[in-house]
């Protein structure tokens, strides 16, 4: 499994309360379920908890502002969707997973967001400038690059806050930046070339530039095993 900390599992949502501040008990059901299931998996799959008691306070409060933010319509039905998904993944698969929930709203791109829950591209662009322990700036509304489009391969997202460094990003629901190419592809299923394992299908790694199965327990290892098999030293085996 490839082990995801709370920076790298949350969802993108980003609190909007400087638009719009108000509570609402269907986002705090909602996505305390979402929390939940996130810290239920992680559990499951031997890691420390994603969410803290206070952290889980926080995120529902986030998410009570996202619900009242502009275009942000669909955003619980999106959150009882990847607590669904999350649920039914199994550990191997889990980061890609939470990595391929996507929010989305009804803003067309071009127009200011604070959250993807609010654009229909499902991208919020904002400043890598900002500070989100003092300020709140607004970004931009865009959509993912479709296969076969030009991509920035070094473009990241940050899924706690939804910024994202470039609008030139692969719909990780469907594909991934070539770093090779420079363009969305498929993701690569065994025997593909691959030059990271983020271009591989779920439950699949990279290895010698192929996209190969987990290795498992006797078998050789880059990064990372199978589940249960912990991760070990680039080279070793994996452990009993």
């Amino acid at each position: 499994m490839r082990r995801c900390g709370m920076a790298s599992c949350a969802l993108a949502v980003f609190a909007v309360a400087a638009c719009s501040s108000s509570s609402s008990s269907s986002a705090d059901s909602g996505c305390g379920d979402y929390v939940d299931a996130l810290n239920g998996a992680s559990a499951s799959c031997g890691s420390a908890p994603v969410y803290s008691s206070t952290d889980r306070a926080s995120f529902q409060v986030e998410c009570a502002a996202v619900t009242k933010a502009p275009g942000a319509t669909s955003f619980l039905s999106d959150v009882e969707q990847c607590a669904g998904d999350v649920r039914r993944a199994d550990c191997d698969t889990m980061d890609r997973t939470i990595r391929a929930c996507k929010l989305h709203g009804t803003l067309p791109d071009g127009a200011p967001c604070a959250s993807p829950a609010q654009c229909a591209g499902g991208i919020c662009v904002r400043p890598s400038t900002v500070d989100l322990t003092t300020e709140l700036q607004c970004g931009t509304c865009a959509s993912y690059v479709a296969l076969g489009g030009s991509c920035n391969p070094i473009a990241t997202c940050d899924p706690p806050n939804g910024q994202c460094s470039s609008p030139d990003i692969c719909d990780p629901a469907i594909g991934a930046c070539s770093p090779n190419q420079v363009v969305c592809v498929d993701y690569g299923d065994v025997g593909v070339a691959c030059s990271s394992p983020t271009t591989c299908k779920v439950g699949l790694t990279c290895v010698a530039n192929k996209c190969a199965p987990f290795p498992t327990k006797g078998e050789a290892c880059t990064e990372y095993c199978a589940w249960p098999f912990p991760t070990r030293t680039r080279g070793r085996p994996a452990a009993s």
